[in-house]
């Protein structure tokens, strides 16, 4: 039998002392003086706002935070996962960088545990070691923003998808649906990994019939946790839909759909020539 045919047996085996290692290691770049170093900016403000009106107000939010192209709202999910730790510690904001630092971390995890039964023991420490390394995401995960918690959720999915085709058990789709039904809410230049991974989920089910029922529940999991951004655009007339449509005003004349669908689900619009 293949040794990483059981995801089980990993922990069984020594490497689990490297995966603490890395995983440690990440946790005290990101954590390190995180009073002193994370970013406070508007952003900030107005997402922990929007928390505390959760949590103080207990009003329902549907929409999350607006995406820099045109007024285009992303889902709530975010808010609702900044609640939890403000919830704790209560509606201090320095509690949602914690928690975006403590995902960061559980990221490089993930990516130890997915490398290392793909490729080996080796590739899956370099693999983590760099990410728990990298300048650029040791500031993204030192600060509460809404693309932070990304990887996290990616590995959640692809963890579930790989557990699924290992195993042999559909239910691990399940996970798969909920790593993709928040991802998608924190920025929708995600929407390739929700259209790759669904493709993935196609392709384990047309190998495994039994797996249906479990490939339903999956996509169950991610149009409920959608459903509050769907009620939005059905209860109000479609808000971000028409906004997306009138992106960047009267479109000119070298405006392409190409360069719409950059400004809806990248970072806004390109730079002029």
């Amino acid at each position: 039998m293949d040794k990483f045919a059981d995801p089980s047996s990993f922990w069984r085996t020594a490497p689990v002392r490297s995966l603490g290692l890395v995983v440690v290691l990440a946790l005290a770049l990101r954590l390190y003086r995180i009073a002193e170093y994370t970013a406070f900016q508007g952003d900030q403000g107005i997402d922990a706002l929007a928390a505390r009106r959760l949590l103080v107000d207990h009003q329902v939010l549907l929409e999350g935070p607006a995406t820099s192209a045109g007024g285009v709202h992303l889902g709530p999910a975010y808010y609702y996962l900044l609640a939890l730790p403000m919830l704790v510690d209560w509606l201090d904001p320095l509690a949602d960088a914690v928690l975006v630092a403590l995902l960061g971390a559980a990221a490089v995890g993930i990516v130890f545990v997915l490398a290392r039964r793909w490729f080996g023991f080796w590739p899956a420490v370099a693999a983590a070691g760099l990410f728990a390394l990298s300048p650029p995401a040791i500031v993204a995960a030192r600060s509460a923003w809404n693309p932070a918690p990304a990887p996290f959720f990616t590995g959640l999915a692809l963890l579930g998808l790989d557990n699924a085709r290992q195993t042999k058990n559909g239910r691990w789709l399940l996970l798969t649906g909920f790593g993709l039904g928040i991802v998608i809410q924190l920025h929708y230049f995600s929407i390739a990994i929700v259209g790759v991974s669904m493709l993935f989920s196609a392709a384990l089910v047309w190998r495994h019939r039994n797996f249906k029922k479990a490939a339903l529940g999956g996509l169950t999991v991610f149009v409920l946790l959608l459903s509050p951004l769907i009620a939005n655009e059905l209860l109000n007339s479609f808000p971000n839909l028409s906004a997306a449509t009138k992106l960047s005003g009267i479109a000119a004349p070298q405006e392409s759909a190409a360069r719409r669908l950059y400004e809806v689900f990248g970072l806004g619009p390109r730079p002029e020539r």
